[in-house]
């Protein structure tokens, strides 16, 4: 509340307070707003960086492609980011910036082991969906999880291919239906902040550790957000340079 308070001190500021406030939000809404984002950022990037390195775990020649990668843009293990490039740690949340491997790692993984099943919304007016009426004041869920695992719309879904976002020509492939953060105007508020967290936590681990994982199968338990159905505890071994 006291940062929301110091951003109206400053109504010529551009920060998302500041914005939602000269639209008429009370402060209520505007810290239940922020809170909002907050936990569902620290709710659902975890997971996803949790999956993320569980999948290149077992899969060490994608390691080691994106390692390659961020070697370039990170030469030392001290590199700060992509300071190297001219860049600092803030830019990561602009998708230009990071390593391409990285990013087709993270999208992989939340089309195959998405934080959540998708979205849903509650239509206010009568709709007709697939010849079927849904009458107003009901829950519609896109089921992107299960969309996202059907060989109509991706060439070997159950497999783990990060080069699909990066060769797309070389898979078969329908635009449209990977959508983790939804679309439109009512897409995620977060993404941004939930992309730059990820991009930039999965590129240092990656940078600076071989990551391994030598246990059972893990599967998935759903508790609002998909869980591991067991605990995932990882080996790192230091990359010495």
């Amino acid at each position: 509340m006291r940062c929301l308070l110091d951003a109206n001190l400053n109504p010529e500021g551009s920060c998302l307070a500041n914005k939602l406030g000269a639209d008429g939000a009370s402060p209520k809404d505007i810290l239940t707003l922020i809170l909002d984002l907050f936990q569902g950022a620290m709710g659902t990037v975890p997971l996803t960086l949790t999956w993320a390195l569980y999948h290149v775990s077992r899969c060490p020649d994608i390691q080691e492609l994106a390692r390659k990668d961020l070697l370039r843009i990170m030469p030392t293990k001290d590199s700060r980011y992509y300071e190297s490039a001219g860049r600092r740690a803030e830019l990561l949340f602009q998708a230009s910036n990071a390593s391409p491997i990285v990013q087709a790692i993270l999208r992989e993984t939340l089309r195959l082991s998405p934080p959540a099943i998708g979205n849903g919304r509650i239509n206010s007016k009568d709709l007709i969906l697939g010849g079927y009426l849904v009458p107003a004041g009901n829950m519609i869920v896109l089921q992107s999880q299960a969309a996202c695992r059907l060989e109509e719309y991706f060439e070997r879904p159950l497999e783990f291919i990060p080069d699909r976002f990066i060769h797309s020509e070389k898979y078969h492939k329908k635009g449209g239906v990977n959508r983790p953060f939804g679309f439109g105007p009512r897409a995620c508020i977060g993404q941004p902040f939930a992309h730059g967290q990820s991009t930039l936590a999965l590129s240092k681990v990656l940078r600076n550790f071989e990551v391994t994982y030598n246990r059972e199968e893990v599967g998935v338990i759903n508790r609002l957000h998909n869980e591991p159905d067991r605990p995932v505890i990882f080996k790192l071994d230091q990359i010495p340079y």
